[in-house]
């Protein structure tokens, strides 16, 4: 039924001793009989008056009382916590006259009346703790603490059941539109926000994993440069030993340091070791012709070293000849050999480079040198 049509709830009939006699009310359908007596007393009548109750306590008004249950849907404006904003609230709701005899005595007029200001009350004290964001809440609080029943609202009404369904006006659902927009827009910069310094973090952690790294390379390089320089003195010194021990001769220095600077330069040390033999060559020739021209020894004397000396020359120089394609001349034993008293021939001490002749003679003969 509509809030808009209202329902008789009380019917007043006048009555008299005569009357009921001829014929007594009869509650039909959803009603209940309430008689008033001209002293104001009232007797709710579930059975026909008696005759001595018309007769001594004649009655002079009868009311027929609705006790139906009646179905509404009613409508309320609640203030939403903004105060700005409200909310629309849709009530089906459900009542019924259950104190006949209250609502005679108050003269109930109509429902409305009574449950409008008792529900008007509940929903606006429920309704301002809520923005208009949070409508679900509001209403499920509402449906709480007003659905359960049956209630008594006074005047013989009771409030059966209430559902509650509320709705924005259409300001507030635009405000509330707005405000979503500008949320989702908020929220999809955050998100954005927190992405890019998620992979700023992703690139740093990189960065610094990858500078790591380089210093970890550089590090082993540094060690491998220092060990593979450790291990080539290491060499080096081994083989300058191993050329101690082969060439005990300090003069073969040059030689040692050819051979560790440069192991595959075979013919430039071959070219070093001849040099080195030609100067000892020379060398010896000049002290033997030294000796002779100042008369320190005789020929006789030297005899046996020249002839030692000229062994081991020509063994070097026969060496050499194998290393060269050009031959070099060596001093003959026999010629070296061939000093006699008082005669000398003439032999010469050659080598790789003949030099000038000088002819010395002494007591014992002439020796060439």
């Amino acid at each position: 039924m509509s809030s808009q049509q209202k329902i008789q709830l009380l019917r007043r009939e006048e009555v008299n001793r005569a009357s009921l006699r001829r014929r007594q009310p009869v509650a039909e359908g959803n009603t209940v009989l309430v008689y008033v007596d001209r002293r104001g007393r009232r007797f709710v009548a579930d059975r026909p008056l008696t005759a001595a109750e018309i007769w001594w306590s004649t009655p002079s008004v009868v009311y027929v009382v609705d006790t139906g249950v009646h179905h509404e849907a009613v409508e309320f404006v609640l203030p939403a916590k903004e105060e700005a904003f409200s909310f629309r609230a849709t009530l089906e709701l459900s009542w019924q006259i259950q104190d006949p005899d209250e609502a005679v005595k108050t003269r109930i007029p109509d429902a409305q009346s009574v449950y409008r200001p008792y529900l008007q009350h509940q929903l606006r004290r429920i309704s301002r703790n809520h923005g208009v964001e949070n409508s679900a809440d509001a209403e499920h609080e509402i449906n709480d603490q007003i659905a359960t029943g049956p209630r008594s609202l006074g005047q013989g009404l009771f409030l059966l059941t209430s559902i509650a369904t509320l709705s924005l006006d259409s300001e507030a659902q635009h405000h509330i539109a707005e405000r979503t927009k500008a949320k989702w827009h908020d929220e999809t910069i955050r998100r954005n926000h927190t992405s890019k310094l998620e992979h700023t973090d992703r690139q740093v952690s990189e960065a610094k994993a990858e500078h790591d790294i380089a210093q970890l390379r550089a590090g082993h390089d540094r060690e491998r440069r220092q060990q593979e320089e450790e291990h080539r003195i290491a060499l080096q010194k081994l083989r300058l030993e191993h050329y101690d021990e082969v060439l005990q001769n300090e003069r073969w220095g040059l030689i040692k340091l050819r051979l560790d600077s440069n192991p595959d330069d075979v013919d430039g040390v071959i070219h070093l070791i001849m040099q080195q033999k030609q100067v000892d060559y020379e060398g010896a020739r000049g002290i033997l012709k030294a000796g002779l021209d100042g008369g320190v020894v005789t020929p006789k004397q030297v005899a046996g070293v020249v002839a030692q000396a000229t062994d081991f020359l020509t063994q070097g120089l026969r060496r050499n000849a194998d290393w060269q394609d050009e031959e070099q001349p060596a001093i003959s034993v026999a010629e070296a050999k061939t000093v006699d008293d008082g005669e000398s021939t003439d032999s010469e001490l050659s080598g790789p480079d003949t030099g000038p002749k000088n002819d010395t003679k002494g007591d014992e003969g002439d020796i060439p040198v």
